[in-house]
């Protein structure tokens, strides 16, 4: 329901990259402050579901935070501002190195990156199954049926038994 799809959008790797998939309308209604700086304000909004506040700075043009109400079964709906600050250019793209989550009763979640990788290697090995994994894919393997193969055994006197 509207639950899952707050959390896809919220996962989502570069939310702003896919904007059309995830919205139904996207308006800009004009300059607010946020966080102390003038911003201009763009309204995302999917059906029914609450929308989404993103403020880009008027001076530097970058996204400096966003406002959204979600949900939550344990502690129903509640108003989340996330921060985003320290830009530095990574690869020629200026790219904001701490993002702070503001939560409801004070609370914060800061994240910091020290470092951002654009393109680099990455060992194949990092992607390999674990030993434990490939014997239970092993052990799991299905007969054309798509049944699983039954285990056979032969008991005391030597007759085959399957089970």
């Amino acid at each position: 329901g509207e639950r899952r799809e707050q959390i896809i959008r919220q996962m989502a790797l570069s939310p702003l990259l896919a904007v059309e998939e995830q919205y139904d309308s996207i308006e800009s209604t004009g300059v607010e402050e946020f966080n102390g700086e003038d911003c201009y304000v763009l309204v995302m909004k999917d059906g029914d579901s609450e929308p989404v506040y993103n403020y880009f700075s008027v001076e530097s043009k970058l996204l400096i935070g966003n406002k959204m109400t979600t949900s939550d079964p344990m502690m129903g709906k509640m108003e989340i501002v996330t921060k985003q600050s320290d830009y530095k250019e990574v690869s020629g793209v200026k790219m904001s190195h701490t993002s702070t989550v503001e939560l409801p009763q004070g609370m914060q979640m800061i994240t910091e990156i020290e470092e951002f990788t654009v393109n680099g290697e990455v060992d194949k090995a990092l992607f390999e199954l674990p030993d434990e994994i490939k014997e239970l894919k092993e052990d799991s393997s299905a007969d054309d049926d798509g049944e699983k193969s039954k285990s056979s055994d032969k008991d005391k006197d030597g007759d085959k038994q399957d089970f």
